[in-house]
């Protein structure tokens, strides 16, 4: 429903993802062959800018590890709904005060994301889109 949306523009902006997934007219990855400058700046932004969520859903996963990649939340898609905002909510009530993070010495990795296979598909609508909003944006 919300791919759709963003397909049908309905819900406007574009999504940064990671290599594991394809890129479409709203869910832009990296460029795996870098062939111009314009395309290793886009890299550089684009890696920035996901790795600031990868680093919040890391910190999330570790005051919460049952929403962590390797513990699926074993129950109906409404519970698990309902147990992600709760725990959202109790996560950022925790920041608010201050709360460290269980086991949080400073030696503690905040990232916690798994590694993803590259997706192999290819979505060419979505390369032509990435394409031009490199020219538009990291072009000098």
């Amino acid at each position: 429903m919300l791919r759709q949306q963003y397909r049908d523009r309905t819900i406007r902006g574009i999504l940064v993802g990671d290599p594991a997934y394809t890129c479409t007219s709203f869910l832009l990855t990296p460029i795996r062959n870098v062939h111009t400058e314009a395309e290793r700046r886009y890299n550089v932004a684009q890696r920035r800018t996901r790795s600031v969520i990868e680093r919040a859903f890391g910190i999330w996963k570790r005051r919460f590890p049952c929403v962590a990649f390797g513990n699926r939340l074993r129950c109906s898609l409404q519970h698990n709904m309902a147990i992600v905002v709760a725990t959202v909510c109790l996560h950022n009530l925790a920041r608010e005060r201050n709360d460290p993070l269980p086991g949080d010495d400073g030696s503690a990795d905040e990232d916690g994301q798994p590694q993803h296979v590259a997706n192999e598909e290819v979505d060419v609508r979505g390369d032509v889109f990435r394409q031009r909003y490199i020219r538009q944006n990291f072009i000098v």
